[in-house]
């Protein structure tokens, strides 16, 4: 009932699972980006630009340096520290 496939109906499946294997990969490459779109359109975080593009944090403020309370504990900025309210804040 069944003979042995020829070799250009292998070659013709292998062609079509081959295409179908790439079709599915764009379209989830395609949703993935529409989804990062998105999610940055809406504020949240999206994936850094790999391309070497200009990020979306170029405004961003530089990182301060902090300096730990010997009061409390807490990580305050070293420079343009106000009090914390507390009677004893070295701040």
């Amino acid at each position: 009932m069944f003979s042995i496939p020829t070799l250009p109906k292998i070659l013709l499946l292998v062609a079509v699972i081959g295409v179908l294997w790439w079709w599915n990969r764009r379209n989830q490459i395609r949703a993935r980006e529409r989804a990062d779109l998105d999610r940055e359109a809406r504020g949240g975080r999206g994936r850094p630009a790999s391309k070497g593009g200009t990020t979306k944090n170029a405004g961003a403020k530089p990182i301060e340096d902090m300096a730990q309370c010997k009061v409390c504990g807490a990580y305050v900025p070293a420079k343009g520290t106000s009090r914390c309210g507390r009677p004893d804040c070295p701040f």
